[in-house]
């Protein structure tokens, strides 16, 4: 263990630092630690992932300026050099030294997504509100989209190949998932049980896919598809018309995950829902514990929660080089 934190060192330069110096850099993680467990919806008595800390760290990154970052950098470089646990220190640390200043604030630039990563409550009613009221092209198939899916989970792509089915005796509907032939899934397909939905929410999720199947079987979904971002599009600016961030599609995706997280599922049964292939990657990605505003009303089968994978070492560097690249479109290195 030793020399696997030895090695992740390799690359920083390590430098007699001052009594001073470590009191500060103690202090200043501690402080961002602090933070990172409020903002991630983790109590000060539970523990926080260090690798889930360095991701929190560097999406904070675009709206820091430059020497501010190099600061939090070393002190959370400080913390991970005497964490008690080499295996993830290591890992966090061999990811924290390639992340430079770059795409950090200067004077004159600002960099941050515009996706937003949850759908409030109060959200959720105006724009539904909003596309009900106005009944435009588009606004009925969009009301169902987005609360068929946030109920499921489901990617955009993932509904032209879902159907709803029986499994031992549930009622449950049966997804293939998108990023199986990449390795990012648990398995080709992943089956979610719908136990305590409400007859609305049933109806949601059969409006939608009778809408999907109608225009897949005009050969017009990408027609579908598009309709209802630019739809949504347009709603968000209206609704909100000062607003930096906006609800997309996938928002309904964080938004299942925050609920799912605040309904009280471990994160290999929130991974098995999402059809992922290790524990982490909804931590890391998607919607936190603090945005969920509704009880998840379906299961995951306990097939495809055991073959969820817990994150093994190689396995970090990648996740968390997508959850970056996610919040600033690549510009972090």
């Amino acid at each position: 263990m030793e020399n696997l934190l030895k090695e992740a060192l390799d690359g920083f330069q390590l430098i007699e630092r001052t009594e001073k110096t470590k009191e500060d850099y103690l202090l200043r993680s501690q402080q961002l630690l602090k933070r990172a467990k409020k903002e991630l919806g983790i109590t000060e008595n539970e523990e926080l992932d260090v690798r889930q800390f360095v991701v929190w760290l560097v999406e904070q990154k675009p709206n820091i300026a430059r020497t501010t970052w190099r600061q939090y950098k070393s002190a959370v470089v400080f913390y991970l050099e005497r964490h008690p646990d080499f295996q993830s220190s290591s890992e966090a640390l061999e990811y924290l030294k390639e992340i430079t200043s770059k795409g950090a604030l200067t004077s004159t630039n600002k960099t941050s997504s515009l996706k937003l990563k949850k759908i409030s409550f109060e959200d959720w009613e105006k724009l539904d509100s909003f596309l009900t009221q106005k009944n435009k092209k588009w606004h009925e198939q969009l009301r169902v989209w987005l609360r068929a899916s946030i109920i499921t989970g489901l990617r955009p792509v993932e509904w032209k190949n879902a159907l709803l089915t029986n499994h031992e005796g549930q009622s449950a509907l049966k997804i293939k998932n998108a990023k199986h032939t990449n390795g990012r899934s648990h398995g080709e397909e992943r089956t979610l049980i719908l136990k305590n939905l409400s007859n609305d929410d049933i109806d949601a999720i059969k409006k939608h896919l009778n809408n999907v199947r109608t225009f897949i079987g005009m050969d017009e979904y990408e027609y579908f598809y598009n309709g209802c971002a630019i739809a949504l599009y347009k709603a968000c600016r209206k609704c909100w018309p000062k607003r930096k961030k906006h609800i997309t599609l996938y928002s309904t995706r964080h938004q299942f995950s925050a609920n799912a997280k605040s309904s009280g599922f471990t994160t290999f049964e929130v991974a098995a829902m999402m059809g992922h292939a290790v524990d982490i990657t909804a931590t890391i990605h998607y919607g936190r514990k603090t945005a969920g505003n509704e009880t998840l009303g379906i299961m995951p089968i306990t097939d495809e929660v055991s073959k969820v994978r817990k994150t093994k070492v190689g396995d970090f560097k990648s996740i968390a080089k997508g959850a970056i690249d996610v919040q600033t479109g690549g510009k972090n290195k």
